[in-house]
């Protein structure tokens, strides 16, 4: 939703510039829309599964679980990359 543009000069976070690409109106608006897309796609009483890759997805994966509107199970998974080639 955002676009991080750093100072040319600077590599530190102390002088990024944020521009906004999305409002939160149209995010959440979005959110809505794939959790209504989920609940009729999977219809049911079962559980559905859902799984976050941490760090960077919590606050959308949070907002999206509160939008579905039936039962789920949440669980999350963390992701390293070990450099070149590697995770």
């Amino acid at each position: 939703p955002y676009t991080l543009i750093l100072d040319p000069e600077s590599s530190s976070m102390a002088n990024a510039k944020l521009t906004v690409l999305l409002s939160e109106q149209q995010i959440q608006d979005r959110v809505r829309e794939l959790a209504a897309a989920i609940d009729r796609d999977y219809p049911g009483e079962d559980p559905i599964y859902l799984v976050c890759v941490l760090k960077g997805a919590v606050l959308f994966f949070a907002d999206l679980a509160r939008a579905i509107r039936r039962p789920l199970h949440m669980d999350f998974i963390g992701i390293s990359s070990y450099g070149k080639n590697k995770s």
